[in-house]
């Protein structure tokens, strides 16, 4: 793969602003092979509808660890937990990631989309006084 390549996917990535732009990002590189690229996406994709959900602005600088000690017993961090070990070991430690690897996250990502809905939806419902 090119650079060119390279580049154009981080610069789609950077100009993100739906995590259904990341998914798509990490599914096209889960089919790709590049699994450990995919896997970031998933993170990011967390981030940002942890963001979105409580209408919080993007801290740059932010660490990985940071972001999970931030919802740590709450319902958020496993699987935020699974995402960042799994970046640690595999990004940061360059380790090849295997497909069970990639699996793994990809259900900690759709676990925490779930959570991240449900509690938008209870958010929702709360300051509507029950009425939706």
């Amino acid at each position: 793969v090119g650079t060119y390549a390279v580049d154009e996917r981080r610069e789609r990535g950077a100009r993100a602003s739906q995590p259904e732009e990341l998914e798509a990002l990490a599914d096209a590189a889960h089919r790709d092979g590049r699994l450990v690229e995919g896997i970031r996406w998933l993170l990011r994709a967390s981030m940002l509808r942890i963001e979105q959900a409580e209408k919080r602005r993007p801290r740059p600088g932010t660490t990985n660890r940071e972001l999970v000690r931030r919802y740590r017993a709450t319902p958020l961090q496993a699987p935020l937990q699974t995402l960042v070990d799994t970046i640690d070991l595999h990004w940061y430690g360059d380790r090849p990631a295997a497909a069970d690897d990639y699996e793994r996250c990809a259900s900690s990502y759709r676990a925490l989309r779930q959570l991240v809905l449900e509690r938008t939806a209870a958010a929702q419902l709360d300051t509507s006084g029950g009425e939706q």
